[in-house]
């Protein structure tokens, strides 16, 4: 086995930590615990909650962060994946902690691990709780990467645990139904602990999990729901004994966001938030890639919408901020295991033109089998391009001024944007 760097380099670390383990997904907890438990990090002074589901977990996160920073609280935040930089996945108190102290981390897990092989993800989880550990935070917020029961932040007691909704993908590890699914997402509850089912119709599994396990469980629609007021652009959420009016509307799924509302409510006694810092918050949380806007002229969205359910809700979000005669133009990619055509299927009927590429992963569909995958799901007029970013100038360059692009697929679909993005000062200006 390859030794560990002796670089201060975070680039150096990363790159080792990938060709470490012989899987890039190796569900257990076992090997990790045993790690966490040399570091004494299987248990925190203050509140911790968890976040799972197939969608909207990083919207339910950023939310929570959101709420809890305008009221003052010290926050540590773990998520995944990152978009651009590593460090978007721990953040303390709002910022991306440094390369320095994630170095520092790795550094004390490797030492730590003696001959446990631990996975990227595992590496990743462990020195966001060491980060965490080593501050005075108020509330900790881990996000799951994959499932649940077997999920690396799982080996951590949540007092709330959050099902932001229930669908299907990553059936190769999951299972090939809700049932199946969600099953492995319930696994985050405790017994006598908070969960919470933002899904609108949880499988029944879930259901019968927390009433065995003996967790308190809070379901949407059941339990907490929301109302909109789409003339005044507010809207009142309804809780156990809980009542807020006049939130404004939210620039994420409002779903999340009322799930999110649900767990702030079961800590409220530990931790108060004012109506007003909870407006502030609300109004004011954004999440990159999730309905993200980047120009006007035209307008071009980022959405990370990478499974059938996301893109559904992709589809429907697009109905409502696009004018009918507004022309829709998809730069689009996956990675190989993800149902295209049934993706595709959901926006066929509004995008005009795809322009399409191969990923920069091992992962990536070959471009005319994705091409392929397009024509299923019923996509018409798809033009093939050796990467993302040359398929986006080129969308760019084709688009007038009042067109829409939307940029989806995949985290990396939205990465190869969003750089080349940053990169380039000056925009391109074209006119039909």
């Amino acid at each position: 086995m390859k030794k560990a760097p002796k670089s201060h380099e975070l680039s150096t670390w990363l790159h080792w930590l990938e060709q470490l383990h012989h899987k890039d997904i190796d569900l257990g907890l076992e090997r990790i615990k045993q790690v966490a438990h040399f570091l004494n990090l299987q248990a925190f002074t203050c509140p911790v909650i968890t976040i799972g589901g197939t969608n909207g977990k990083g919207s339910c996160v950023a939310t929570l962060e959101s709420i809890y920073l305008q009221a003052g609280y010290k926050v540590g935040a773990y998520t995944s994946p990152h978009i651009l930089h590593f460090n978007e996945r721990i953040r303390v108190n709002g910022q991306e902690v440094s390369n320095a102290d994630i170095v520092n981390a790795f550094q004390i897990i490797e030492r730590a691990r003696g001959d446990v092989y631990l996975s990227f993800f595992e590496f990743a989880t462990l020195a966001g709780l060491l980060i965490f550990q080593q501050m005075e935070l108020d509330i900790i917020l881990l996000e799951v990467g994959l499932g649940g029961r077997f999920d690396a932040v799982n080996m951590i007691d949540a007092d709330v645990a959050v099902i932001a909704s229930i669908d299907i993908d990553h059936t190769d590890w999951l299972g090939d139904s809700r049932e199946k699914i969600g099953f492995e997402k319930a696994g985050i509850f405790r017994q006598g602990k908070y969960a919470i089912c933002g899904d609108f119709n949880p499988p029944q599994v879930v259901l019968d999990h927390a009433a065995k396990i003996g967790a308190n469980l809070f379901c949407h629609g059941r339990d907490f729901y929301f109302n909109v007021d789409n003339l005044l652009s507010i809207w009142d959420w309804h809780g156990p004994h809980v009542q807020l009016h006049a939130l404004p509307l939210p620039h994420l799924a409002m779903q999340n966001v009322s799930s999110a509302l649900m767990a702030y409510c079961c800590l409220a006694e530990k931790l108060p938030v004012s109506h007003q810092a909870l407006t502030r918050a609300i109004e004011s949380v954004r999440v990159s890639g999730r309905f993200q806007k980047i120009e006007d002229n035209p307008l071009v969205i980022l959405d990370v919408a990478h499974n059938p359910a996301a893109a559904f809700m992709l589809s429907q979000r697009l109905k409502q901020e696009l004018k009918p005669t507004q022309k829709l133009i998809a730069v689009f990619s996956a990675l190989n295991d993800k149902e295209v055509s049934a993706i595709v299927e959901h926006l066929s009927e509004q995008v005009t033109e795809w322009y399409i590429a191969p990923l920069p992963s091992s992962r990536s569909w070959a471009i005319d089998d994705l091409k392929e995958e397009l024509l299923r799901g019923g996509a018409s007029n798809i033009k093939k391009f050796d990467d993302i970013t040359t398929a986006y100038k080129s969308a760019l360059l084709h688009s007038g001024a009042d067109n829409c692009i939307i940029v989806f697929g995949s985290f990396y679909t939205v990465a190869e944007v969003l750089k080349y993005t940053h990169n380039n000062k000056f925009r391109i200006v074209n006119r039909p």
